[in-house]
């Protein structure tokens, strides 16, 4: 399970919290939440991830591609930064 929360937005960013598990059943939602905030009006988009409890090979991968569209990670507990600090290979 994985839930996608709305925490802050301002006029320039908007900030979703996750928690819970990225894996292969929860990567379609995180990648329709992606598409949805940044499609509300031009905001850079961050993703809190300290709720975040484990990630799989799935998950890891739409990570990357997350990633690459430049939207920013942050709160990463040392598990997750660990995972995170592979996409930068």
């Amino acid at each position: 399970m994985l839930r996608i929360t709305k925490t802050f937005e301002d006029d320039s960013t908007i900030t979703v919290r996750l928690d819970g598990k990225i894996v292969s059943t929860t990567t379609a939602e995180l990648e329709e939440a992606c598409r949805q905030y940044r499609n509300g009006g031009g905001k850079a988009l961050s993703l809190d991830v300290s709720g975040v409890t484990f990630i799989d090979d799935d998950g890891l991968g739409m990570l990357k591609k997350i990633k690459r569209r430049g939207i920013a990670m942050v709160n990463g507990s040392p598990f997750v930064e660990t995972l995170l600090g592979r996409l930068k290979k």
